[in-house]
């Protein structure tokens, strides 16, 4: 299961689920400060800010030894300077390999052109010793062999850094 990591509502969202049976969690941050009407990270940014609180929350999220992996870990949109993006994601991804959590390369992202995944993160992420998985982040069946972005996805980085192939 995908979920959001809200600190203030967490662990009661963990007290929630735990009646159901689910393999493992996925982080997938796509609002920040638990604002879901304003806050959305796949909207266009340019404040160092946003990026900040964005690396932050996911961050903190994967500090609570819940998740898997992250999902499409750079949905973040920040468009401004490469230095300061550069910055916060290699901390991100620092804390990934840490973590032993695989970085995502996400084929939703990919099908439907948004601004993830993003080769300069990939990079990043290549730089840090980081090994990568392939998320389909299906939302409807038909979605699940969806081959030719699968393969767009799996040409962004080289076989041997593959987690799952």
């Amino acid at each position: 299961m995908e979920l959001e990591y809200f600190p203030n509502k967490f662990e009661q969202t963990l007290a929630e689920i735990e009646n159901y049976p689910l393999d493992y969690l996925i982080l997938g941050q796509h609002y920040l400060n638990g604002d879901i009407e304003r806050h959305y990270v796949g909207q266009r940014r340019t404040e160092e800010i946003w990026l900040e609180i964005y690396v932050n929350q996911v961050i903190e999220g994967i500090e609570t030894g819940k998740f898997l992996y992250v999902a499409h870990p750079d949905i973040i949109n920040y468009e401004r300077e490469d230095a300061v993006y550069d910055r916060y994601m290699t901390r991100l991804a620092k804390r990934l390999k840490a973590y032993h959590m695989p970085v995502e390369l996400n084929v939703n992202g990919c099908r439907k052109e948004k601004s993830y995944p993003r080769k300069r993160f990939i990079e990043l992420a290549e730089q840090e010793g980081c090994d990568f998985i392939i998320g389909v982040d299906a939302h409807v069946p038909n979605e699940l062999i969806d081959f030719e972005h699968y393969q767009k996805c799996e040409k962004m980085v080289s076989s041997e850094n593959l987690f799952w192939n």
